[in-house]
């Protein structure tokens, strides 16, 4: 399964998976995200990139996009360093083992920033992928309202 960096030509993919009705829902939003939104959101990535500052990976199979991973620019927390992480699969491709590969995936990249932890908000309910953090190796650390925060130090 490879795993890669996005490119431009990932955008509308991405957007898709981004739009899905469970997406929408367990991101907390309420309605798609509008197109020039996502084209400002997705350039933002690759300015980060390009600085070396956060990754968006995705992972193909059968010569198409099936989910994405990113990795924010890391913030400084007290003496540690917090990058937030997500991971995103298509609602048809999930069960296929490609969520933790794409979380895992992200890793290496997070290791080249050092002392860094990595964290992840999940919606209250959403227990697959609370379970896929777990399995990737992440701790329950606290609650804010609606969401479950999750940590893993590398």
């Amino acid at each position: 399964m490879p795993i890669r960096l996005a490119t431009s030509l990932d955008s509308d993919r991405i957007l898709a998976i981004r739009n899905e009705p469970d997406a929408i829902f367990w991101s907390g939003g309420r309605f798609p995200v509008e197109e020039a939104t996502h084209r400002r959101w997705f350039e933002g990535w690759f300015q980060w990139m390009d600085e070396r500052k956060a990754y968006l990976l995705v992972l193909e199979e059968r010569g198409s996009v099936v989910g994405y991973s990113r990795f924010a620019p890391p913030e400084q927390d007290g003496i540690s360093v917090i990058a937030d992480v997500s991971v995103a699969v298509a609602r048809a491709e999930r069960g296929n083992g490609y969520g933790l590969t794409l979380l895992l995936g992200l890793e290496p990249y997070a290791k080249m920033c050092p002392r860094v932890g990595l964290r992840a908000k999940i919606h209250l309910g959403n227990y697959p992928s609370l379970q896929l953090f777990n399995r990737a190796g992440y701790h329950l650390t606290d609650w804010e309202g609606a969401w479950q925060h999750v940590h893993k130090t590398l």
